[in-house]
């Protein structure tokens, strides 16, 4: 993400930042506007103010955030297979913008959530979360909101075939990032481990051609 677009955010989500953190928010804003740059320091703070952000979000469900993505029964059915097999399962997307996202299992009393967020040179951005019955939210400051949550839409409602098809356009996993090298694994779209953990099939009859766009 750029810095002019990091900015932006933080303008867009300083409304669900505590009043404490109003003033320092604004500040940081008005001096990238004034010089064009902050230091290392400041975008970390930069960072940590959009992640408070969205987790204040968080605690109002039914706010502008809220989204429904639809029935996630088949995702989750996913997420609690992996979980059978390592700690905190991801799923890594890229955007037809280029944006990279990633979907971070993340563990609660009532089940399993989909954390999702964009890795950037200054930290981590947090958009957004998604839950086993779909419902969830989406920071109205996350950069191409829309885009996002039609990606997250389409991944749950065809989350195997998505990931596949994102795995045979892209030459790489979704689950682990490795490159397919073989070409049983450019068939299915991942590789017979990430499919054993994720309840995939892999290395079976040639699948039909898919002719989706993926993000």
């Amino acid at each position: 993400m750029s810095n002019k677009r990091k900015i932006e955010q933080l303008e867009a989500s300083t409304k669900n930042l505590p009043a404490k953190d109003h003033g320092f928010a604004k500040s940081l804003c008005s001096q990238y506007a004034q010089k064009g740059q902050l230091s290392s320091k400041q975008w970390y703070w930069v960072d940590k103010l959009i992640e408070s952000a969205s987790k204040t979000s968080d605690t109002n469900p039914n706010g502008p955030h809220a989204v429904e993505v639809g029935d996630a029964s088949e995702l989750f059915a996913m997420v609690h297979q992996a979980l059978s097999h390592m700690a905190y399962p991801r799923i890594s997307l890229q955007l037809v913008s280029g944006r990279k996202l990633t979907l971070k299992v993340a563990k609660f009393p009532e089940g399993p959530r989909l954390n999702v967020f964009e890795k950037t040179i200054h930290g981590h951005c947090n958009y957004g979360r998604i839950g086993q019955d779909g419902s969830g939210w989406v920071s109205t400051g996350t950069p191409n909101r829309e885009e996002v949550i039609a990606v997250l839409e389409e991944l749950v409602a065809a989350p195997k075939e998505m990931l596949a098809v994102y795995g045979r356009m892209t030459g790489v996993c979704c689950f682990c990032k490795s490159e397919l090298s073989d070409d049983k694994s450019l068939e299915a779209g991942y590789g017979p481990v990430c499919a054993k953990h994720w309840g995939l099939p892999w290395g079976v009859a040639k699948m039909q051609p898919v002719c989706e766009t993926v993000a």
